[in-house]
């Protein structure tokens, strides 16, 4: 039972990166089937068992579930309000179930699976390519075998066609989302070398790392940026002097080689929407007037406006309906973190506590990790920090790496008993 169950896990990872193809069982995708089955039989299977493995991950999936009970009986904004309850549901689910089905040992078939499921970007990304420059456009409805079919609205390519340049999305709604996934998996291949053999790891982190850059989204490079430069700086600390230098001249050398080539890749259109032209008049006022600052920077003086916001929140998507200080609101904050408060309020903020602190648990612990749980933990931090700039938290391939990075976390503790 328990090895159906584990293939199910595996499967559904597998299926991730299929969520955009519907099938023509009432519209459901191959990978909301098998989430829901997954979900259901390692339910019962622990039901079966009446035991779960103890730890501070039964609290977060506890806190997970009301937390969304109460943003969906709140919100204003029911359609959406429906869909991220349910999301809400199957994050808690996954935080729960993977330590009860999973142990560290499983960490390296668990992560070449993530990786696996992102295969069918490249086909996706070579056809919106492909249609986009010869077609004139990507269509909204695409069939394919069986009956299945991808349909887009028009919300969606405007995302990925804007200002006549193709921004690579799929299998996603969003660049932004695409972009973070990217970023982890180019963290999960580039520090673990056992993963895959030489050359097909090269190819995938060419191609992985060509599809981020086409996006034209900075959330995943920033993420990447970001954690690369934290890791540096603690490595160099906790080296001899001799090791720091050798660390400081090759950074200078990775310095003086990206200012050489700089002016050659200026002229590239993704280099220029993502760099570029977002750093061209670059002032405090041009910051302060960005969309990424204000509408997080109202997301904030949203929750603390009131009691009542401060303490339950305002619900899943009704900001879509409130008028914020600085500019219009979107149904979220383009900041994971700022969206975790003001919809959930107080228990928003234990959850980004508990966040952050499974993220610092876990890369102190790097010492005693091999490749594989590096690694993961790498990728946990790039899609943290990513989620600061974009709406991660909800997506499923970062769902599934935070709930792997929990149980990797109990295992730990486990042990050290």
């Amino acid at each position: 039972m328990n090895n159906t169950i584990r293939n199910l896990f595996l499967l559904t990872i597998l299926l991730s990166g299929t969520q955009v193809i519907s099938s023509p069982f009432g519209g459901l995708s191959i990978f909301q089937i098998s989430l829901l089955i997954t979900v259901f039989v390692a339910l019962l299977g622990i039901i079966r068992k009446r035991t779960v493995r103890k730890g501070i991950y039964l609290f977060v999936s506890f806190v997970w579930v009301v937390s969304s009970v109460v943003a969906w009986l709140v919100s204003i904004n029911p359609s959406w309000a429906n869909s991220y309850f349910l999301l809400g549901l199957m994050t808690a689910f996954f935080i729960l179930l993977f330590p009860s089905y999973f142990d560290r040992n499983d960490v390296f078939i668990l992560e070449k699976t993530l990786i696996r499921s992102q295969y069918i970007v490249l086909p996706f990304s070579i056809y919106f390519y492909y249609m986009f420059y010869t077609n004139g456009g990507v269509p909204n409805h695409l069939d394919l075998f069986g009956g299945f079919y991808i349909d887009l609205d028009d919300d969606t390519l405007t995302r990925g066609q804007a200002a006549s340049l193709l921004r690579l999305m799929l299998p996603y709604s969003t660049p932004p989302v695409l972009s973070l996934v990217m970023a982890m998996c180019v963290i999960m291949l580039l520090s673990n070398k056992d993963l895959y053999s030489k050359i097909m790891r090269y190819f995938l982190l060419l191609s992985y790392s060509l599809v981020l850059i086409m996006t034209g989204s900075r959330t995943g490079f920033i993420g990447l940026c970001l954690f690369a430069v934290i890791h540096l700086i603690l490595k160099m600390l906790d080296f001899s002097r001799e090791k720091s230098a050798k660390y400081f001249v090759t950074i200078l050398g990775v310095m003086i080689i990206a200012i050489i080539v700089f002016p050659f890749l200026s002229d590239v259109v993704y280099i220029q929407k993502m760099f570029i032209n977002r750093t061209e008049g670059f002032s405090c006022e041009s910051l302060m007037s960005d969309r990424h600052f204000t509408v997080p920077l109202d997301g904030f003086l949203i929750w603390i406006s009131s009691i009542q916001n401060f303490l339950i929140g305002i619900g899943f998507g009704s900001s879509l309906f409130m008028t914020g200080e600085h500019t219009f609101l979107p149904p979220y904050f383009l900041n994971s973190f700022i969206t975790l408060l003001a919809e959930r309020g107080l228990m928003g903020l234990l959850l980004c506590i508990f966040l952050i602190s499974l993220s610092v648990s876990l890369y102190s612990k790097r010492a005693m990790m091999n490749y594989a749980e590096k690694s993961l933990t790498y990728a946990f931090i790039v899609g943290m920090l990513s989620c600061v700039f974009y709406e991660g938290i909800n997506c499923y391939f970062f769902i599934f790496v935070m709930s792997i990075s929990f149980m990797v976390n109990v295992d730990f503790k486990i042990n050290r008993r």
